[in-house]
């Protein structure tokens, strides 16, 4: 991933020291705070080691500069305008009651993807992964070890039998990790 400054005469170089950008020892501009994010999370990314610049790392550093974009930074993120980039805060749960009394559980990820979109993703995951990433349209989802225990969690509690539903209403936390 490369960010170039784009001026009237064609790109060119830049080094940042603080909220200052300079193009030579005489001409510096100050950054926005949005460009300042985008900026720190870009240099961020470059001192990875080629090991660690995966691909949920290429999609962190994508989801920090749309953010960034989305506070004012102009850059331009070629194909990945059309794409969202998705990083969920936390996972939550949706209770389907089924027509025998039980319910189906669903982890929810907070971006408004419904229940059969998600169903038919899940495979898209490694289980035994640390991470990962699911594509529901345009939208790619950046999962981290903490999202991913959520989801394992309540797929591996998926159906709550009906003789436990009033339980699980009442007191969730014996059937799910409290964390959730």
């Amino acid at each position: 991933v490369a960010i170039t400054l784009e001026m009237p005469d064609g790109p060119a170089s830049f080094s940042r020291k603080g909220p200052y950008l300079y193009l030579t020892s005489s001409e510096c501009y100050w950054l926005t705070p949005a460009e300042m994010m985008g900026l720190q999370a870009w240099e961020l990314h470059e001192s990875l080691g080629p090991e660690q610049r995966g691909e949920a790392a290429n999609l962190r550093l994508m989801a920090e500069l749309q953010t960034a974009a989305r506070s004012g930074m102009r850059i331009d993120l070629s194909h990945f305008e059309r794409l969202d980039v998705v990083v969920p805060q936390n996972i939550g749960v949706i209770a389907t009651r089924l027509p025998d009394g039980s319910l189906q559980l669903c982890p929810s990820l907070g971006d408004g993807s419904s229940v059969d979109q998600l169903e038919k993703r899940w495979s898209q995951l490694d289980m035994t992964a640390d991470g990962g990433v699911l594509r529901i349209d345009n939208r790619l989802l950046l999962l981290d070890q903490a999202r991913m225990d959520g989801i394992r969690n309540v797929l591996a509690n998926k159906r709550i039998p009906a003789d436990q539903v009033n339980e699980f209403i009442a007191t969730p936390t014996a059937f799910l990790d409290a964390a959730l």
